[in-house]
């Protein structure tokens, strides 16, 4: 190989060697290129994904008469009291339950898909014996929001008896609304629901390790089926493998009719402060801190205060705060540069 082109290949190779050791071994030791980041201000939010319970102060109402009946009011209408719900004309002769039900499977409507509809009427008259009355003149009995769907669980969730609920039998439920709404009825059947909407309630069971962040009387959102519906905590109870916490609330939910159990999530806690990741924490003498870059281009420790962390990021502090002896704190100021790896620093 020439001589020339040895050469070149020896200065080629050390300024790789060069390049290697500034950009690699001198920010190590001096801090220089350190990756760093800017603290802002924002908020940071804590939640739990849970099972949520809908409850409500509901009435099913059944049929005083048989005959044909035309709804005039559409599901989840808030209506008053004393207003017309059906128009309906007395039969004499008693309608097959169900008598619009489409048939099945080749079956005529007088087969057994109407009997299968009869024997769920029957099931529903049988499962809700407290929170049912009868209809007189197929007019609301009080104010609320019109729903045609029962699911047979009206008596189990009532709200003066949440307390007894076992979590293990509840979240084993199968629960699916049945839709009762129809041209004909029985007397004695179902035939709608009101509820008060006033104020409802949302029920759920959380964890030993996240009940620390719900007490009485705390403001906190939850959001069901993408809809933020701000709540108060009524009540919490110590229960089977975690902890019963109810929600208040008068707020308009579009599934208030219908829905009974929704998978869906409680915003427990949003805070607001000066924000930065956690892998910028570190500890210098048992305190919490951060490396700030001052004027000169050097880091200097930082003492903070976290308000809450969700696991990646933290909610500090900003200005001064106080320290368990009640001293002020000098501490981090919006928009300072804290070293990202503050690991860099150990030793210095």
């Amino acid at each position: 190989m020439p001589k020339k082109r040895k050469r070149t290949l020896f200065v080629f190779a050390l300024i790789i060697i060069v390049l290697y050791i500034v950009i690699g071994v001198v920010p190590s030791l001096t801090g220089a290129l350190a990756g760093t980041e800017l603290v802002e201000y924002g908020n940071l939010q804590l939640s739990d994904d849970t099972t949520c319970y809908i409850i409500r102060d509901e009435t099913v109402y059944t049929a005083s008469e048989s005959g044909t009946m035309d709804p005039i009011i559409e599901e989840g209408t808030q209506i008053k009291k004393g207003t017309d719900l059906f128009a309906f004309t007395p039969s004499y002769e008693e309608p097959a339950p169900a008598e619009d039900a489409e048939a099945s499977d080749g079956e005529s409507e007088e087969g057994v898909a109407d009997e299968a509809a009869g024997s769920e009427y029957d099931r529903l008259i049988r499962t809700v014996t407290v929170n049912i009355a009868p209809d007189s003149g197929f007019v609301s009995q009080r104010k609320g929001v019109i729903s045609y769907h029962v699911d047979g669980y009206e008596d189990y969730f009532d709200y003066d008896d949440l307390d007894k609920l076992s979590r293990e039998n509840t979240e084993a439920l199968d629960i699916e609304p049945m839709d009762i709404k129809r041209k004909t009825c029985v007397a004695g059947e179902p035939i709608y629901k009101i509820s008060n909407n006033s104020v409802w309630y949302i029920l759920f069971w959380v964890d030993q390790e996240a009940i620390s962040r719900y007490e009485n009387g705390k403001k906190m959102t939850a959001v069901l089926n993408g809809e933020n519906i701000p709540a108060t905590v009524k009540s919490i109870r110590e229960a089977d493998n975690g902890w019963q916490v109810v929600l208040e609330t008068n707020r308009y939910y579009s599934g208030f009719a219908v829905d009974r159990v929704v998978e869906g999530t409680v915003i427990n806690t949003d805070v607001s402060g000066l924000l930065v990741s956690n892998h910028c924490l570190t500890k210098r003498d048992g305190v919490v801190g951060v490396y700030v870059k001052n004027r000169t281009g050097d880091y200097e420790f930082t003492p903070v205060q976290v308000k809450i962390s969700n696991g990646e990021q933290s909610v500090l502090a900003e200005g001064q705060f106080l320290d368990a002896d009640g001293n002020i704190v000098e501490t981090l100021e919006i928009y300072d540069e804290v070293l990202a790896d503050p690991k860099s620093q150990e030793g210095k």
